[in-house]
């Protein structure tokens, strides 16, 4: 014969029914936290973690890389904050954001004061690894940006080794900055062969290291102000090899390159000064 169960055990089991449903409510509800973001599970079975379609970047980008890079920083900062301060702080602009702050980064770095760019390019990198850990199509783009601007900053400081590892992994692959990233290393090349003082030559193989870089970058690139500047490197490297010649020759392309890219008067005084002085006609 059965014994009857007391109502005070089954009232337990009942609460502890409820309470281990509850834990275990509680556990499924954790395994998807919203704030660490959706997941999916991959054909080889890994976890991935995913991202919503990414915001376009500002329309007004563009305008404000050309005014950048033909020599007024100062001007370009003052557009690009405003872009960046306007950008919601949402996982739909990782994207976003990253390329807006990389040109800030730069900017800072033009005007010298490369530290007030250090807190946004750890952003930036923590933006593109997740990107990148989501697989996301606009992540090998954050991720050259953010090596622009990580070289760019190392570059300012005078780290010229550790700007070329930054902009070498740019140069070596596909994509719209890679003319640019190339002009960057043949200029931290360029800058590595003179003594930590600047007052003399310490590597000069680095002179000849440079040359091909900045040739490539005139290859690859179709940007004038890009072009200008690459052949403006050149320009310096045929002075120090005291090859008047060819010096002349590439001043008058890097002016020309200036003047069709609209750039300032800042970027069109060196290769002026470089005519002048080599007597070029």
């Amino acid at each position: 014969m059965t014994t009857p169960r007391s109502p005070l055990l089954l009232l337990s089991a009942s609460l502890a029914l409820s309470l281990s449903l509850g834990c275990r409510k509680e556990q499924s509800a954790e395994a998807v936290n919203p704030d660490e973001g959706a997941k999916v599970t991959t054909s080889s079975g890994a976890v991935r973690p995913t991202l919503p379609p990414q915001a376009t970047a500002p329309a007004a980008l563009d305008d404000a890389i050309t005014t950048l890079l033909g020599g007024d920083a100062q001007a370009a900062l003052n557009r690009l904050q405003p872009l960046y301060e306007a950008i919601e702080d949402s996982d739909e602009t990782l994207s976003a954001r990253t390329l807006v702050s990389s040109w800030i980064v730069v900017g800072h770095c033009a005007v010298l004061l490369p530290e007030n760019g250090d807190d946004l390019l750890e952003s930036m990198k923590q933006w593109t690894a997740r990107l990148e850990a989501a697989a996301a199509d606009e992540a090998t783009a954050a991720r050259s940006l953010t090596s622009l601007a990580e070289g760019a900053v190392h570059k300012a400081f005078g780290d010229f080794e550790a700007s070329i590892v930054s902009f070498r992994a740019v140069s070596e692959s596909e994509g719209p900055w890679q003319g640019l990233a190339t002009l960057w290393l043949a200029e931290a090349t360029l800058n590595s062969a003179y003594s930590d003082d600047g007052e003399g030559i310490e590597r000069p193989e680095k002179i000849d290291e440079a040359r091909p870089l900045y040739e490539l970058a005139l290859n690859v690139s179709s940007r004038d102000i890009v072009r200008g500047m690459a052949n403006e490197g050149l320009a310096v490297v045929a002075e120090l090899k005291r090859d008047r010649s060819e010096a002349c020759d590439f001043a008058t392309a890097a002016l020309a390159a200036y003047e069709a890219a609209g750039a300032s008067e800042y970027r069109l005084e060196s290769p002026q000064i470089t005519l002048e002085k080599n007597r070029c006609k």
